[in-house]
């Protein structure tokens, strides 16, 4: 995150604060803070932190804020830059030992993981999950968001079921209807 501002009167000598919201603690954190009447940039970064604190759970969206602690000093903003990058493979996994496919089998719940969205009915799940075998298992590679470049941000290693992706002849949407078919996932 990066805002490009300048406090217009600082004899208060209060500084401005980048800061960010985090939802579990209902609590401002503060990234940056300065005291200027130049142009400065406040940066700010949530990087090594649970990602999940700073999500609103109805929304999925990050809060951020940029206020000046005198508050009859004002704020003049030139510019507002915000980067979301997520670090290479997945930041969790999770493994199913002894999974049992069909009817009476196990059943994945990825309810309170992926968005309302995720389950319209027209076959977008596979924007959401994709599948590889790695030799021994099948796994399940979860992009919470979904949509443009896929990051998975959970991998769920699904032992005792072999390969679902056949051989890399089974395409992500096929894995999963034949998951959902079977009574294995719940969206």
């Amino acid at each position: 995150m990066l805002i490009e501002g300048r406090q217009d009167n600082t004899s208060s000598g209060d500084p401005a604060y980048l800061a960010v919201w985090n939802y579990t603690d209902s609590q401002w954190e503060v990234l940056d803070s300065e005291l200027t009447s130049s142009d400065y940039n406040f940066m700010g970064s949530l990087t090594g932190a649970n990602i999940h604190e700073y999500l609103d759970d109805s929304t999925n969206q990050i809060t951020f804020m940029l206020m000046n602690g005198d508050d009859g000093d004002e704020l003049d903003v030139d510019y507002v830059e915000v980067e979301v990058t997520t670090a290479g493979g997945a930041s969790v996994t999770d493994t199913i030992t002894d999974f049992v496919l069909g009817p009476s089998g196990d059943v994945i719940d990825l309810d309170d993981l992926l968005p309302a969205s995720a389950d319209n009915g027209d076959g977008d799940l596979d924007q959401y999950l994709q599948f590889s075998y790695d030799g021994s298992n099948t796994v399940m590679h979860v992009d919470h968001d979904g949509g443009g470049t896929f990051g998975a941000t959970l991998d769920i290693v699904i032992g005792g079921v072999g390969d679902l992706t056949a051989g890399g002849t089974q395409t992500d949407a096929q894995i999963i209807q034949s998951l959902i078919d079977g009574q294995n996932l719940v969206t």
